[in-house]
């Protein structure tokens, strides 16, 4: 991340608008934020802060409090950062909660951000706070840390524990999936601890279980030996039944023969009981009774016919009562309708005057079809005098934005007459810029391949030097070589030497003393393999010596290259406005600086073209506009005099249907529909008079048809009457000589026998029955009593205990089976459930210790105490102290040295990022916190530009590209300040942008790019100077 440009308003210390454009310290990428005490130099950062994460760099500022006391109330605090990260740029803007002037009155205004990612526009706070997640990879604290080296936290930094370096690593290096990885196997190991410590749970279950049976411990046996003892208890349950079975036989036969005696002695006791509940002396009134009843059926028929008679004469009489009712009704109703009759003779004078009404009120309806023609039309004019007010009104309302639109277009074409040369000019620059940066490109690939050769000049020298070394080493030992040999030649020939033979040299025969070897060692071979060494050698050295000639040839071609392309590129560029480098010094910062450049241009060109397009157009348009505006107005002149004109036919109109409305008022009539319905009201009127008069005398003539009619049913119904109650008293008389002729008192003792026919028949059958039962009781009294000669008891009673002794020991057997039924089946279930919880175990147990395990080592429940994403990230860790180190041996002249810990001295927290000093001047390791604070200045800056070093390294983590330091100078003497200073070039030179917060005069002298932060009275401003 690295800030291009920060606007702040009414922010902190600072009144007015304030801007600093960070691209100002793009060439030296090293600069200076100076000012008093409390003038604001550290709310620069804290408005960076602000901007990204919505809230200040300091723990004890709030962003509530962030507007400035200077601030007038209508000025509106906000920040605007802007920042380029991999490549891409982003604005962020942040309001904080405060009162706006609106209306002259105070409104809270709630506290609001945006962010635009090069065309996208996001807005909202959580929408915002989650895409600076996304974009940086770190929240405030963490950035805090990383970013800025804070006044009062220089300690903070380097003697946080393991726990929080692994919080800020862990973001900076995406390791999140490592701890997930531990979190994972956690999980797994504790649902295997859960589905093991279940099983044995249920194990202590199963166990409980069978207490009353066998009490075993699952804490006194293994597994095998409880299932063991199980086993053993059901065999000795299925023995124990197996002896049961014969005496439960015995038993049952026993009770089954009993049972049989004593079935039949009940059955007789039954039987000579049903034989003494028969009542002999009831079953003989029966038959007397039954005799009775059968004479009433003689009488029957008589009684038949004359109870059909006296049915039929109550029938007679119910007709008649109805008669004489329907006649009184009709005679009442003849009244009532006399009552009317001279009631309607004043009918005739009302019909003649609704006869009259009717004629009238036909007569109006053409006056009513009149009013509604004229109504509508009135209404239809007023209709359209409204559309042409309306018309009127869009016409007016589209003047005024024409006449708008064209005020605006005039104003467009005044502030933008001299677009087109604006436009000539940037193009004309953006070709140079291109040029220019065609240039770099040249000039940096040229520079690169003059680097490689110097780099292969060197390596040639190197390889020169070498070869010469070894070419004279190896020259030497030849002419030792050489020297030996020729010096053993004499001992060669004396080898060949034999006595009698003569000697090649003196021609002796006699060799009392010959010459021997100097080197036994140096032989012809040896003497030629070396000579020939050396020849390869030479041979080697005379390559080397023609590619260094070459290779400077190339070297020199290709400075020459160099120099042509930066004097065309300074041809160009006269004002150095990007070549801030010498000659044969790397031009990336510059190419960077010329790419955004031409971005910047491009994206004028396309805004200046744009609005030229827009200029040319706007031509046309204010012609069209001019023409609309006329047409406009033409339309208004016309639409006014046609809304004249319909005015007065509305009034005309009105006159006449006033004239209308007074004759149709006499009848209340306002419409058709009220013309419509009083016409036929009238008429309904008429109508119902006529009829109702009609109706009355019609229901006179027939009411006294009705009652001549009922007055003739009524002497015929008499009559018949009559006629019944003689064969009535006729047939009575028959019926009582039949009731004396069969020996009935009267008619309430022949009622008294008189019973149905089935009732009879079922008597009669009963009686039957009853002496049939009678004779075969007796008859199975005897056979019992011939089938109990052989009992053993004859008393029933005795019997009875004998079998309640047998069922009781039989019970007891059964009782005892099932009891042992019960007692092996659990056993045989628990056995059964164990072997399979064993089985399980048996199964997973290896798989479980295998997660216990992983799960100790990857979440740190190790001997070390460092967890899998510890052990990760310190990797990266001793990359950071190895790249700190450098820092810091520079920063100290090579006094401390950074160490990474394994183990500390709390052996109970988590391990693995732990540091310590070492003092190459007392050659002790000191803690950290130990240290001074000049001491810890250097530690946190070594350690910062460390990370930033290593997080380069791995461009898949966050970009730092970005360092603040918040005083810390004062604590550092001469000599660590020049080294602290040298150490910040350094990192300079690698593409950081490094601001440094201090009032050391000396910084001051040595920085030439600076923020300067004056206070007064009335709030702090900003100068930049370069």
């Amino acid at each position: 991340m690295i800030p291009i440009k920060l606007t702040m308003q009414a922010f902190g210390p600072y009144k007015e608008k304030e801007t600093i454009d960070f691209s100002k310290f793009f060439e030296d990428r090293l600069f200076l934020i100076a000012g008093n005490t409390g003038s604001g130099k550290t709310m620069i950062f804290d408005a960076m802060c602000y901007a990204l994460f919505g809230q200040p760099s300091g723990e004890y500022r709030d962003a509530s409090t962030l507007r400035s006391q200077f601030a007038a109330k209508e000025d509106v605090t906000y920040v605007e950062f802007e920042f380029s990260h991999r490549n891409k740029k982003y604005t962020i803007t942040r309001f904080p909660e405060q009162y706006k002037i609106s209306r002259s009155k105070e409104v809270l205004q709630r506290a609001s951000a945006q962010i635009i990612v090069e065309d996208e526009l996001i807005n909202g706070i959580k929408n915002v706070d989650q895409k600076i997640k996304e974009v940086l990879g770190i929240d405030r604290s963490q950035f805090k840390q990383i970013v800025m080296i804070a006044q009062g936290e220089f300690r903070e930094l380097v003697s946080a524990d393991s726990k929080k370096r692994e919080s800020i690593y862990r973001n900076i290096f995406n390791t999140e999936e490592f701890k997930n990885i531990q979190n994972i196997l956690k999980e797994k190991s504790l649902e295997y601890e859960k589905k093991f410590e279940n099983s044995d749970q249920r194990i202590r279950g199963f166990l409980e279980s069978i207490n009353s049976i066998n009490k075993i411990s699952y804490d006194d046996f293994t597994i095998d030996q409880i299932l063991s003892i199980l086993s053993k208890d059901i065999e000795d349950y299925e023995k124990k039944l197996e002896e049961l079975k014969p005496r439960k036989e015995d038993y049952k036969n026993k009770i089954s023969n009993n049972n049989n005696f004593l079935e039949s002695i009940n059955s007789l006791v039954d039987k000579n009981r049903e034989l003494m509940s028969i009542d002999i002396s009831s079953l003989k009134d029966e038959v007397e009774f039954l005799n009775k009843a059968k004479k009433t059926f003689l009488i029957r028929d008589k009684e038949r016919i004359l109870e059909n008679f006296k049915e039929t004469r109550s029938g007679y009489t119910g007709e008649k009562e109805k008669i004489i009712s329907d006649l009184d009704h009709h005679k009442k109703n003849l009244e009532i309708l006399n009552k009317e009759f001279e009631e309607i003779k004043f009918y005739d004078e009302e019909i003649e005057k609704l006869r009259s009404k009717v004629i009238d009120i036909e007569s109006l309806k053409d006056t009513v079809n009149e009013k509604e023609n004229l109504e509508n039309k009135i209404k239809n004019l007023e209709n359209e005098i409204s559309s042409i007010d309306d018309e009127v009104k869009l016409f007016k309302t589209k003047l005024d934005i024409l006449n708008n639109k064209h005020e605006e277009m005039l104003k467009f074409n005044l502030e933008n007459r001299d677009v087109k040369d604006k436009i000539v000019h940037i193009e004309t620059e953006l070709l140079n810029t291109e040029e220019i940066n065609e240039g770099f490109y040249k000039y940096e690939c040229e520079l690169g391949i003059y680097g490689e050769l110097l780099d292969k000049c060197k390596k040639c020298e190197d390889e020169y030097n070498k070869i010469s070394t070894l070419y004279e080493e190896k020259l030497r030992d030849l002419s030792k070589i050489e020297d030996i040999y020729f010096r053993n030649q004499a001992g060669f020939l004396a080898k060949k030497l034999e006595d009698g033979s003569p000697c090649i040299v003196c021609g002796s025969t006699v060799h009392p003393n010959k010459a021997t070897l100097i080197d036994s060692n140096i032989s012809e071979d040896s003497f030629k393999k070396s000579r020939d060494e050396i020849s390869k050698i030479e041979k080697e050295r005379e390559k080397i010596v023609t590619d260094k000639i070459n290779l400077n040839k190339d070297v020199s071609s290709k400075a020459n290259k160099i120099s042509e392309i930066y004097d065309e590129i300074l041809k160009r560029d006269k004002e150095r406005k990007f070549i801030n480098f010498e000659k044969f010094e790397s031009c990336k910062d510059s190419i960077e600086q010329v790419e955004f450049s031409l971005a910047f241009l491009k994206n004028l060109l396309k805004e200046s073209k744009g609005i030229y397009d827009k200029f040319i157009k706007s031509q046309d348009e204010i012609l069209n506009i001019e023409g609309e505006i006329k047409e406009v107005k033409l339309h208004i002149d016309e639409y006014e005099k046609i809304y004249i004109k319909k005015r007065s036919d509305v009034s005309a109109l009105n006159t006449i249907l006033s004239d209308k409305r007074l004759r149709l008022l006499k009848y209340n009539i306002l419409s058709v529909s009220d013309y419509s319905k009083i016409l036929k009201q009238t008429i309904g009127n008429l109508e119902s008079l006529i009829n109702k008069r009609e109706t009355i005398n019609s229901s006179i003539t027939k009411c006294n048809n009705e009652i001549l009619k009922l007055q003739s049913k009524l002497d015929i119904k008499n009559k018949d009457i009559e006629d019944l109650n003689f064969k009535i008293d006729e047939n009575e008389k028959i019926f009582i000589k039949s009731l004396n002729s069969n020996e009935f008192k009267d008619v309430e003792e022949y009622q008294k026998f008189k019973i149905t026919e089935d009732n009879y028949n079922n008597r009669n059958k009963f009686i039957e029955d009853k002496r049939e039962e009678y004779k075969a009781i007796k008859l199975k009294i005897k056979e019992l009593e011939r089938g109990l000669d052989n009992a053993p008891y004859k008393n029933r009673d005795e019997l009875f205990l004998h079998i309640e002794d047998l069922t009781n020991n039989l019970k007891e057997i059964e009782e005892c089976e099932i009891k042992y039924h019960k007692n092996k089946s659990l056993l045989e279930n628990v056995h059964r459930s164990i072997l399979e919880i064993n089985k399980d175990i048996l199964k997973r147990e290896k798989l479980r210790t295998n997660l216990n395990e992983l799960n100790k080592i990857a979440n740190g429940n190790n001997s070390y105490k460092i967890s899998f994403e510890r052990y990760i990230l310190g990797i990266y860790f001793k990359e950071i102290i190895q790249a700190a180190n450098i820092r810091l041996l520079k920063l100290t002249n090579g006094r401390f040295l950074f160490r990474h810990l394994k183990e500390s001295i709390d052996m109970r927290s988590p391990q693995g990022l732990e540091i310590s000093v070492f003092d190459n001047k007392t050659s002790q390791e000191r803690r950290l916190d130990a240290v001074s604070g000049g001491e810890s200045f250097q530690a946190s800056l070594a350690l910062a530009l460390g990370l930033s070093d290593v997080v380069q390294r791995y461009s898949g983590g966050v970009s730092i590209d970005t360092l603040f330091i918040d005083e810390g100078f004062g604590s550092l003497d001469s000599d660590s300040l020049q080294n602290a200073l040298e150490c910040l070039i350094d990192a300079n030179d690698e593409s950081k942008l490094i601001g440094i917060i201090s009032h050391v005069q000396e910084l001051k002298d040595f920085i030439k790019s600076k923020i300067e932060v004056i206070d007064s009275n009335s709030g702090s401003s900003i100068k930049i100077s370069i």
